[in-house]
This record gives structure tokens, sequence and C-alpha cells, in this order.
């Protein structure tokens, strides 16, 4: 478990590209990457995930942002052991405030919208899509939820579908779209529960 004392160094590494690396440290207090400081208790947003690259040694490289309510930071990693240090540090010490915050801002009405994915997301339920019924370059919506929805499987995506019903369905990048891994935390527990609100686990916090 990582201990939150400000002045205890949790990483330090030189991390990016195959090519190009620059230093990367957590301390209790802060991320410094990039030339800039980033303070923990401001983090309003994390992400992570792993790309597949054939034609490069090693084939994997390992990708984490972050970030707060104006911008974010993307860091490319080559070494697993430190993507995987990086993100146990980011869960262990603001993972559990960002989904709090996360339903708590979903309980008062707030909603989250997902460009990238073309979808919202609210505390009752999901904006899911399908490919039209006479022809593929149309897309249908329909709003499915939380008591109709399941996880399904996609490589690199939380992806979401209809209960009995696949076709409808919304896939998060799990790097690019923020807080994906907590919503799929969030969502397991609420189908673990038979709950229809997301914000219901807040019970549990």
């Amino acid at each position: 478990m990582v201990r939150r004392t400000s002045n205890t160094v949790y990483l330090e590494a030189q991390v990016g590209g195959r090519f190009k690396k620059k230093p990367l440290k957590i301390s209790g207090r802060a991320i410094e990457w990039n030339g800039r400081t980033w303070p923990l208790e401001s983090l309003t947003r994390i992400g992570w995930g792993r790309q597949q690259h054939s034609r490069l040694p090693g084939g994997t490289e390992y990708d984490v942002s972050f970030g707060n309510d104006e911008e974010f930071a993307f860091v490319r990693i080559v070494n697993e052991g430190d993507f995987t240090r990086l993100v146990t540090i980011l869960n262990e010490t603001v993972a559990a405030r960002i989904k709090a915050g996360l339903l708590k801002d979903l309980r008062d009405g707030k909603k989250i919208h997902e460009e990238i994915a073309q979808a919202d997301i609210d505390d009752t339920g999901v904006q899911m899509t399908r490919r039209g019924l006479t022809t593929a370059w149309t897309l249908q919506s329909k709003y499915v939820p939380w008591t109709e929805v399941e996880i399904g499987n996609k490589p690199g995506f939380l992806r979401l579908v209809r209960r009995h019903d696949e076709k409808w369905h919304t896939d998060l990048d799990y790097t690019l779209c923020d807080n994906a891994h907590l919503l799929k935390e969030a969502i397991e527990g609420l189908i673990e529960r038979h709950a229809s609100r997301l914000s219901d686990l807040l019970e549990d916090e």
C-alpha cells in the first residue's frame, strides 16, 4: 500500500517512447513530468492502456494519462514494470477520491459526455448505438438503463452492451476516455448489488 506522505518518492524513472525518454517522478504530493508539476489533489481524471505494435521490438507500449478539469498529460512507457508501478500508485493515491467525486456528480444530475465514444452516461443509464437496420452507414441511438447493461469484451476498451442484444453497445477507450477503469469498477459494483443507480454505491464509500 502506498502511504500518502509528501516527502516520500514512490516512482522515479526515465519513461517515454523507445527513442526519447524524460524523467518522471511521483511523490506523495505531486507528479513531475515534462517540466510540469501536477499536484495529486488536483487530479480529476486518469486512464491507462496497452498498445500492441507488431513491427516494434517487444511489441508492446503502455500509455498513461492524467489531468485536471482543464487539461491533461499523456505518458508513453516502454518498460512494463514502470507502467505497472505508475498505475498502482495512481490507484492507491487518487483513484478512490476521483471515483467518489464521479459518483457524487452523477447523483447531483451531471452527465458524462464522451465525444469519442458518442456516449452520454448518467446516474441511471447510458446512451448506446447500433448500426442501422437498412444501412451500415447510419447509427441508431438508444438510452439503456443500468438494469439492462452488461460489460462486454473488446481489448483496450470498456465495452458496455445491452443484455440479450449486444448489437446495442458503446465502447470507451481505457486510455482516452476519462476514468474508464473507475467507471468499470462502479458498473461492476452496481451489477453485483442489482442496483439501478451508480450513486447507490456511495453508501459503500
